[in-house]
């Protein structure tokens, strides 16, 4: 358990670093205005929770394969 804290901290981290994703909300938001930026923005958002969840998912499977 106590690499769990750690493995939320780095996802928290490597989310809120600016990369590709933050160049294309700024792109939309700026060419299509607002509403293209919250779009894009909530489609991000539940990638990345798709994305952190398959991976919790995944390391909880290696995790309960190794015990056996």
């Amino acid at each position: 358990m106590e690499n769990f804290y750690l493995f939320v901290i780095t996802c928290i981290f490597l989310i809120v670093l600016p990369g590709p994703d933050t160049a294309i909300m700024t792109k939309n938001t700026l060419t299509v205005g607002k509403q293209g930026g919250f779009k894009t923005m909530l489609g991000i958002c539940c990638a990345l929770s798709i994305h952190t969840l398959t991976a919790i998912v995944g390391l909880s499977a290696i995790i309960a394969k190794s015990a056996l």
